[in-house]
C-alpha cells in the first residue's frame, strides 16, 4: 500500500512539473534585439549590464515580488532564491551599485508596457508571447 501511495504522488509530482509553463525571455517585435544569452540576461536583470538599442537602452522589467514565474525565472537564471534576490537588491541599492527592475503587476500588465515602449525587455510563460513580442532567450 505503501509503494501504491509513492508511485501516485511521484506521478503526481511529474504531472504537476510537466504542466508548469515554460518561463522565456522576450523583447518587443519591433527590438532590434534577436537573441540574448544566458549570461547577457542575468547581468540585465541583475543590474550588472546594460545594452544599447536602436532608440536607447534595453530595459528588463519584473513580475510582481512573489509570482511564481519570477521565482522560476531567478532560480533558473541567477541561482537565487527569491530571499536571497532580495539580500542581493538591498546590498546592491545600499551601496548604490544598481537598482532592481521596474516591477508590474501580472502578465498583461507586462504587454501593455511592451506594447508602448520597444525598449523592454522581460520573462513571461510561453504560452503568453503573442506576435507583438520575440523570444531571445529560453532558460534550462
Amino acid at each position: 500500500m505503501r509503494a501504491l501511495r509513492r508511485i501516485v504522488a511521484a506521478v503526481l509530482l511529474t504531472t504537476l512539473a510537466l504542466a508548469r509553463a515554460e518561463v522565456v525571455v522576450v523583447v518587443s517585435a519591433r527590438s532590434s534585439v534577436q537573441k540574448l544569452s544566458e549570461e547577457q540576461v542575468a547581468d540585465l536583470f541583475l543590474g550588472r549590464a546594460s545594452l544599447p538599442v536602436t532608440g536607447g537602452m534595453l530595459e528588463p522589467i519584473d513580475l510582481a515580488e512573489g509570482a511564481a514565474e519570477r521565482d522560476d525565472f531567478y532560480r533558473r537564471i541567477a541561482a537565487m532564491s527569491a530571499p536571497q534576490l532580495t539580500a542581493y537588491w538591498a546590498r546592491m541599492i545600499f551601496t548604490g551599485r544598481g537598482k532592481p527592475p521596474r516591477e508590474v503587476g501580472d502578465v498583461r500588465a507586462v504587454k501593455e508596457q511592451m506594447a508602448r515602449n520597444p525598449h523592454l525587455m522581460a520573462y513571461l510563460p510561453r504560452q503568453d508571447v503573442d506576435d507583438t513580442m520575440r523570444i531571445v532567450f529560453v532558460p534550462r
